[in-house]
């Protein structure tokens, strides 16, 4: 058996001794160094170096960390099926979420290339066909993970297609709305 310096192991998985660190640290517990008695720093066993090779690939899935304990301290294959299953089902709701977005870019280079040759104005384009295209952004399944009832969410569409002035802003994995007025006083 071979034992890895936080160093050696650093260097050999590209992590950073910081993340090392946070996978062992008590309240996540995903790994455990040893410590020798004659010497000062972290190392690793055989045991914790393949759970670590099993944590960075389960993190290149996109496995939160949290799931990624359970699946490590389940006994049976059952856990991380659901687990796996659960998140599939998830990418399906942001992989929609990324193709209504990607329609509604295409509706407005569509709509800006018809007027290439005009100054870029956002007021150009024509409000309702701008409104129908939000409208389509809030019937898609986004993935939002929010305790919120349906009927909140319906409320927040039929605001959004009152207001004029709207932004659609996507930060993964969520959809935001924003809107301002602006009042000028005159005198």
């Amino acid at each position: 058996m071979e034992l890895l310096t936080i160093s050696q192991v650093s260097k050999n998985f590209n992590i950073s001794t910081r993340m090392l660190r946070y996978y062992e640290n008590e309240n996540i517990g995903l790994i455990e160094s040893l410590r020798k008695d004659d010497y000062s720093y972290r190392v690793y066993d055989d045991v914790n170096i393949h759970k670590l090779s099993q944590i960075i690939i389960l993190r290149k899935l996109r496995i939160p960390v949290k799931q990624i304990n359970e699946i490590l301290n389940s006994k049976d294959a059952v856990t991380a099926i659901e687990i796996f299953k659960h998140n599939i089902e998830e990418l399906n709701g942001e992989i929609s979420a990324l193709s209504t977005i990607k329609s509604i870019l295409l509706s407005l280079v569509e709509t800006l290339q018809k007027n290439v040759n005009t100054q870029l104005k956002l007021n150009k384009i024509n409000e309702e066909a701008l409104l129908s295209m939000i409208d389509s952004l809030s019937l898609s399944k986004n993935y939002i993970v929010e305790e919120k009832s349906m009927d909140d969410f319906v409320k927040a569409s039929k605001k959004l297609t009152e207001l004029k002035d709207v932004r659609i802003i996507y930060l993964p994995p969520m959809t935001v709305a924003s809107s301002q007025l602006i009042e000028v006083d005159m005198f």
